[in-house]
């Protein structure tokens, strides 16, 4: 299931069962799971607790209603079109509506609203985890940039290793030598070694890292991911620091 909506009562809050239950929907690996609250009863948000407040409240009524069925509408893998989605909950909700009316008054009285104190320790709790989770993520602030200029890169490779798992291979990855993608520290400027296929001559080029495709191409970067230079037909490459990776009989052009 990709959509999970709990409805929520006074009587039912702090039940064992939709506490697990709750709890299963939300750990699905799914990009698109969603789990949603659905508050009966005359139930606020200010009266729900943790773990159930980690998950989007809706009121029950008409217009929060029809938030809640459009972000349904869009984990589905084929969605509807958001004028049909409008079109039929306008018709179908004075059935639901209905049906909200006719639900029994609870058994005891509303839950008060949390304390003040205490929903204010909460903010202060989840501001400072936000703050935290901003902090342990800072460090890859100055490589954006090269994220920016690899992603290109990172396409053109993606059709090749879909073409690999269909046909049942391992795709080919980068070369046993392949030198740490950027380090922590000052980047260090290395002389690579490529060697074409069909050419006994190696090629000589500069740069802080260098990664291949595993489809022959290779591609060498400066200290911030830019691509300096591009190699087509490559059949092998490595750091000038590694000698002992050198193919016997091979010369170095220029």
């Amino acid at each position: 299931m990709k959509a999970g909506i709990i409805c929520l009562t006074p009587e039912n809050l702090s039940a064992e069962w939709l506490l697990f239950e709750a709890g299963a929907l939300s750990k699905i690996r799914d990009p698109k799971t969603r789990v949603w609250t659905y508050l009966l009863a005359d139930l606020k948000t200010q009266h729900i607790k943790e773990p159930l407040a980690m998950f989007q409240a809706t009121v029950a009524e008409k217009e929060d209603t029809r938030k809640l069925i459009h972000s349904v509408n869009k984990t589905l893998d084929v969605t509807v079109p958001e004028s049909t989605v409008n079109h039929l909950f306008d018709k179908l909700w004075p059935d639901l509506e209905e049906e909200l009316a006719a639900i029994p008054v609870p058994s005891g009285a509303v839950l008060p609203n949390r304390p003040t104190e205490e929903m204010l320790a909460e903010i202060l709790e989840l501001s400072r985890a936000a703050a935290q989770s901003r902090k342990s993520v800072e460090v890859l602030d100055p490589y954006l940039p090269a994220f920016a200029e690899f992603m290109p890169v990172f396409f053109q490779f993606m059709p090749l290793l879909a073409e690999a798992v269909k046909a049942g291979q391992k795709p080919a990855g980068p070369s046993a030598n392949y030198p740490p993608n950027l380090l922590p520290g000052p980047p260090i400027r290395r002389t690579f070694l490529i060697k074409h296929h069909d050419d006994a001559q190696l090629k000589r080029t500069e740069g802080v890292n260098a990664v291949d495709d595993g489809a022959g191409r290779l591609f060498v970067l400066d200290e911030t991911g830019k691509v300096l230079a591009r190699f087509a037909n490559v059949e092998q490459w490595w750091p000038e620091a590694a000698p002992e990776v050198l193919p016997e009989k091979a010369t170095v052009d220029g």
